[in-house]
C-alpha cells in the first residue's frame, strides 16, 4: 500500500526534473554508481529521475537524518537495464528542500542497491 502523499510527491519530482530544479549531491557512492553505468547527468534525471513511478515505491515519506534538511525522505528501487542488458536495481533516496526561491529535488542516494 503506498501512502496519499506519493502521487503528489512523484509529481513535484517529474516537475522539478522537468525545470532542472535538481541537485545530486557529490557523493562518491553516487559519482560512482553514475560512471559504471555509464550514465551523464541529464541521463540520470530523464532515464532514471523522471521514469520513477508509484511501482518502484520502496518506503518514506521519512524524516531527514541530516542536520541541514528538515524534509522529508522517500525512497525507491528502480530497475535499470545497463548497455550490455545486465539489469540491476537501483536505490534511490529523493527529498525536497526549499530555499528562498525555489523548490529543489535532491538526489540524496543514488546506487546499486546490493
Amino acid at each position: 500500500m503506498h501512502p496519499p502523499e506519493l502521487t503528489p510527491f512523484l509529481k513535484a519530482v517529474h516537475t522539478a526534473v522537468m525545470s532542472r530544479r535538481i541537485i545530486l549531491l557529490p557523493r562518491p557512492q553516487n559519482k560512482k554508481t553514475r560512471r559504471y553505468l555509464g550514465l551523464t547527468v541529464d541521463d540520470l534525471y530523464d532515464c532514471i529521475i523522471n521514469q520513477i513511478c508509484l511501482r518502484d515505491y520502496y518506503r518514506g515519506p521519512e524524516p531527514s537524518t541530516n542536520i541541514n534538511h528538515s524534509g522529508q525522505v522517500w525512497t525507491f528501487l528502480k530497475q535499470h537495464v545497463c548497455p550490455n542488458h545486465q539489469v540491476v536495481v537501483l536505490y534511490i533516496k529523493l527529498s525536497f528542500c526549499q530555499d528562498d526561491f525555489n523548490k529543489m529535488l535532491f538526489i540524496i542516494s543514488f546506487k546499486i542497491n546490493e
